[in-house]
């Protein structure tokens, strides 16, 4: 009963949503440094000039524990990157493999089937903390071990590409999302630990409440950012790869 999406698609179909509704998207523009008066948010400073506001969200996952040092917060928030890896084959006849198949006894290997036909997954292979992206051969001769150990026909298939991206964890694998007192119209939405795709409507939902209502109805409580200093780490849910 799970559900696909593409990551394009999707991400594609939000930014224009959000256009639709008055938001201004400014892509590949990095951020340098806060500007803080008196506690007060009063802009940021980017690689393509100065950008006015009063409230900043800290969305960026893998570098929200840099983001945060740039904004002075002392609060422990540990976000740390870890590079997890991913291949696709070459395309086969369409419904062969369905539904997804998880495996925990070979390697948390992953995979299913897109609609263009190929095979697509990863296995537990995790390096890190690493900012590092670059795809490596030790994760290819483990995916290509576990997945011919689950389904062995796979072994005559082609990979056409391999590539990396972050896990942003936590010590116990949940985001930290809410509000940082320390810092006025400070928020944080990260650390989602290869979750964040398939959380990020919801918590959209609850940062946008609490950026404008103060508060959601939401169960935002349990990504509570403070309760890691608390020592208050939540269960861990199910994670593949």
């Amino acid at each position: 009963t799970d559900g696909k999406a593409s990551p394009f698609h999707s991400t594609a179909a939000f930014a224009l949503h959000a256009e639709e509704f008055g938001a201004k998207l400014v892509e590949y523009t990095e951020v340098k440094d806060f500007i803080i008066e008196n506690g007060e948010i009063r802009g940021l400073k980017t690689s393509r000039g100065v950008i006015k506001t009063g409230i900043v969200i800290n969305a960026t996952n893998a570098w929200a524990k840099l983001i945060n040092a740039m904004a002075g917060i002392r609060t422990k928030i540990p976000i740390e990157p870890y590079k997890h890896q991913a291949v696709i084959t070459q395309p086969i006849k369409k419904g062969s493999v369905k539904p997804m198949v998880i495996s925990f006894k070979y390697g948390h290997a992953y995979l299913t089937q897109t609609s263009h036909g190929g095979i697509i997954g990863g296995v537990g292979y995790e390096l890190g903390p690493t900012y590092d992206l670059n795809p490596t051969y030790e994760f290819m001769r483990e995916v290509s071990y576990y997945f011919t150990k689950i389904i062995p026909a796979l072994r005559e298939l082609l990979i056409l590409r391999t590539w990396a991206g972050h896990y942003a964890k936590t010590p116990d694998s949940n985001p930290a999302i809410g509000k940082i007192e320390e810092l006025n119209d400070y928020y944080i939405a990260a650390g989602f630990s290869g979750h964040g795709f398939m959380m990020a409507p919801a918590v959209a939902e609850m940062v946008a409440d609490l950026v404008t209502k103060g508060k959601t109805d939401l169960p935002i409580e349990w990504y509570d950012p403070y309760r890691f200093e608390r020592g208050e780490l939540r269960g861990q849910a199910l994670q593949m790869g």
